[in-house]
């Protein structure tokens, strides 16, 4: 089931929530270091309930899919220590709304906006030049480890509901495009 975006007051609903938890996430993330699971939780749930009420078992299994896609996305770079539970129980949230396919289409755009995040922070904090320097020394000589290995405070991470929410919001843009166009253009 490809659903389309914003296709019933429904859809509607449950995007305008999203973009809500979304935009609350970011607060938390930046303000606190993380994504309290009062937001997360009860999105994933909302958003598989009303799935359910819009469309049945096939609405829910769109939406049960989609949570399954958006927390498997996040499930490595979790275990590795590159980003915290949070950040991968709010993807479960976006998967819920979005489904899969949608999901894996935002990825392209989350990506995106956290690479964009990540170097604005790297120059921010005036470190992006050691970083592709070890980046680029790990890659040509393997084994290699820089002396400060020692893992970061949180503080020093990236604030991930930024790149989630802003390609979200990219991805929304995306698929309004045609939309826009028509308004726009007159097309």
């Amino acid at each position: 089931m490809f659903m389309n975006l914003f296709d019933s007051p429904l859809q509607m609903f449950l995007y305008c929530g999203l973009a809500s938890i979304l935009i609350l996430s970011c607060y938390t993330d930046l303000s606190y270091r993380m994504i309290p699971n009062v937001l997360t939780y009860p999105t994933i749930l909302a958003a598989l309930l009303l799935q359910y009420l819009s469309g049945g078992l096939s609405g829910f299994l769109f939406s049960l899919s989609g949570v399954a896609c958006g927390l498997l996305i996040f499930l490595v770079p979790y275990l590795m220590g590159g980003m915290g539970a949070g950040d991968v129980k709010l993807m479960g949230g976006v998967g819920a709304v979005l489904g899969p396919a949608h999901t894996a289409i935002a990825l392209v755009f989350i990506a995106l906006a956290g690479g964009v995040f990540a170097i604005g922070l790297m120059l921010k904090r005036r470190i992006l030049t050691e970083t592709l320097t070890g980046m680029l020394y790990s890659a040509l000589l393997p084994g290699y480890v820089r002396e400060n290995t020692a893992k970061g405070d949180k503080k020093d991470g990236i604030p991930y509901a930024v790149a989630i929410t802003g390609g979200v919001f990219l991805f929304a843009l995306y698929m309004m495009k045609d939309t826009v166009e028509l308004v726009v253009f007159g097309i």
